[in-house]
């Protein structure tokens, strides 16, 4: 295996934040069509005082979306729909290997993103000052474009997460048929051998990504000496390396959705609801859908 270089490593760690979806945010239906048009507006503001402020800071940054994968967005889209879901995840599974089998189907590929390339080619010095001008560029232009009080990334992300929490605690966690039919869910994967560490609903949806998630930055961390916890890591596959991983995948993925098939055709709608709300009252997505 190839050893991943650090750029990549300081990428994940500090941007990670914002190019990607929170397993707690479903991707589609978050947003009316009218809140959806004026959130690509903000991030497109934010991102072009961004590189402004990079610019001034002496660096290039490209102003980038932080777009859905189009992965997440098609496991969205069909709103619970078995068909929907068997389809996705018979070639994709949960979403986490598929993205280093199909490198060009814009699923996160880790060299589609400008800025990331850039930053590869900076020195170990040079890429700790980008780093830090960008979280400072970041938040100046985040808190002068939106009105809000971040004092950081994280204290935004914070901010963000938290008011999402508060909605799907109480329109999904606490919901009596998503305690039922999870409860049912939860039960089939034992049967079959998986381990269920939670049994409330957003446990158990967001429980096969998280499980081969772990495993990716586990394969990825391998090739450091001393991985730090908390940070993670990319391996970094080929096609055919990571594909025997995605085929286990997508066995676990379709084992998942046979027992949870009707627990997804309650959970989506209930869940995308509570999304928009929040997405609504926060005033800007974490992401971006087109």
């Amino acid at each position: 295996m190839k050893t991943p270089t650090k750029p990549i490593v300081a990428l994940l760690a500090a941007v990670s934040l914002t190019a990607c979806a929170s397993p707690q945010e479903t991707p589609s239906n978050s947003l009316t069509a009218t809140t959806a048009a004026q959130n690509r507006a903000t991030w497109e503001k934010i991102e072009a005082s961004r590189a402004d402020c990079m610019k001034q800071a002496g660096f290039k940054y490209t102003p980038t979306l932080p777009e859905v994968p189009r992965q997440a967005k098609e496991a969205a889209s069909g709103n619970g729909s078995y068909d929907a879901m068997m389809k996705q995840r018979s070639k994709y599974g949960f979403g986490v290997f598929a993205k280093y089998v199909y490198p060009d189907q814009n699923s996160g590929n880790k060299t589609s993103n400008p800025n990331l390339i850039y930053m590869m080619s900076l020195k170990s010095g040079q890429l700790a000052a980008y780093n830090k001008a960008d979280e400072q560029c970041f938040v100046k232009s985040l808190n002068e474009v939106t009105g809000k009080r971040a004092t950081s990334r994280q204290d935004y992300e914070q901010q963000r997460a938290a008011l999402v929490e508060k909605y799907y605690k109480r329109m999904v966690d606490s919901d009596p048929e998503l305690l039922d039919l999870g409860r049912k869910f939860a039960d089939c994967l034992k049967q079959k051998g998986y381990q269920v560490p939670q049994a409330e609903p957003q446990g158990l949806a967001s429980r096969g990504w998280t499980v081969f998630s772990k495993q990716a930055s586990e394969i990825g961390a391998k090739a450091f000496k001393n991985p730090k916890p908390g940070v993670i890591y990319e391996p970094d596959f080929k096609p055919a390396q990571a594909n025997p991983y995605l085929k286990k995948e997508i066995k676990a993925a379709l084992d998942d959705l046979e027992c949870g098939k009707s627990f997804y055709a309650a959970y989506y709608p209930k869940a995308n609801e509570a999304g928009r709300q929040a997405g609504n009252e926060f005033g800007l997505s974490s992401v971006v859908v087109n």
